[in-house]
């Protein structure tokens, strides 16, 4: 069995602890003075960069045994997999994941447009829970349930989240822990209109299982095309009015318009997030915050309503 794997047999993770940050408490638990050493279960041999979804660094070590379907309930535990699991194929995951775990040079990500959006997912944390964790473990740790791009409200106090925007060079290894230097950098998590419908959705698709979203998924994308009078059945679909008022609702989008954001130029310019391209019963791996903005979209945009 893999050291590290032996290591966390011996001190596992807190119960809703993020991976990423698990592993760099780990890490600083075992005072590793060799990171590539420790990090050999990751193919780049480091603790990687967070800012998606689901990082490699928390797929590699959560089928550390190989094992193909063993990290499912893991992921589901510590790294939110039941927001976005429901929203890519099964056989495209098993596909990337072989790739992303094959390659140690591979840019391999599971959703398309993650390369732009890094900036919407800063480290976020809650002063309730964080009270909590203290009492209770004696360290403040990264709960995953915060680590959702989408959700700006505790789920379990329903305050507002902090956050923490990590710089060049800076990893979570040097934060595993939420201490005085996270507070101290901390400020509030963004605040709007859009964030909150996508935080409401976001609490709703969390609470099933990933099955059931795939289904819902398939019955929206069907609504959608019909309020947005796209008829994917044609060989084109292309609606150019449409895209454009798409691009102009994301342009004009506070949230993806932050000083630091990039997001809203990448969505715009590539063909691959049109309604029509999002829609498309082609598509292998939908990513769930761009799909959940197109919802958004659409209810303010025609007769769209969401159902679940």
């Amino acid at each position: 069995m893999n050291a590290i794997a032996i290591a966390s047999n011996q001190f596992p993770p807190f119960p809703s602890e993020y991976l990423p940050g698990y592993i760099a408490r780990l890490f600083n638990l075992l005072a590793s003075n060799n990171t590539k050493q420790f990090f050999s279960f990751n193919s780049s041999g480091t603790i990687g960069k967070t800012d998606v979804l689901v990082p490699k660094v928390a797929l590699n070590f959560a089928y550390l045994d190989g094992a193909l379907n063993g990290g499912g309930a893991f992921l589901a535990s510590h790294q939110n997999a039941r927001f976005w699991r429901g929203f890519i194929n099964e056989d495209h995951f098993k596909r990337s994941l072989g790739t992303i775990k094959a390659s140690r040079k591979s840019t391999k990500r599971l959703f398309d447009g993650e390369e732009g959006m890094a900036s919407l997912k800063p480290l976020k944390w809650c002063e309730e829970c964080h009270v909590e964790d203290e009492d209770a473990l004696g360290v403040g740790i990264w709960r995953s349930i915060h680590q959702v791009p989408t959700v700006q409200r505790c789920p379990i106090h329903q305050c507002y989240l902090k956050q923490i925007n990590l710089k060049s060079p800076e990893t979570l290894l040097d934060y595993p822990v939420i201490n005085g230097s996270v507070i101290e950098r901390s400020i509030d998590v963004y605040k709007g209109h859009t964030l909150e419908q996508l935080d409401s959705w976001s609490g709703t698709i969390m609470s099933r299982p990933s099955e059931d979203t795939r289904d819902w998924l398939e019955g929206v994308k069907s609504d959608m095309s019909q309020a947005l009078h796209l008829d994917l059945r044609k060989a084109s679909s292309r609606n150019p009015r449409l895209n454009r008022d798409w691009r102009d609702y994301l342009a004009g989008n506070d949230w993806l318009n932050l000083p630091d954001i990039k997001t809203e130029q990448v969505l715009r310019t590539s063909n691959r997030f049109t309604p029509a391209s999002l829609l498309s019963g082609k598509t292998s791996n939908t990513h769930p915050v761009i799909f959940m903005l197109l919802m958004n979209f659409a209810k303010e945009y025609s007769n769209f309503r969401v159902q679940f």
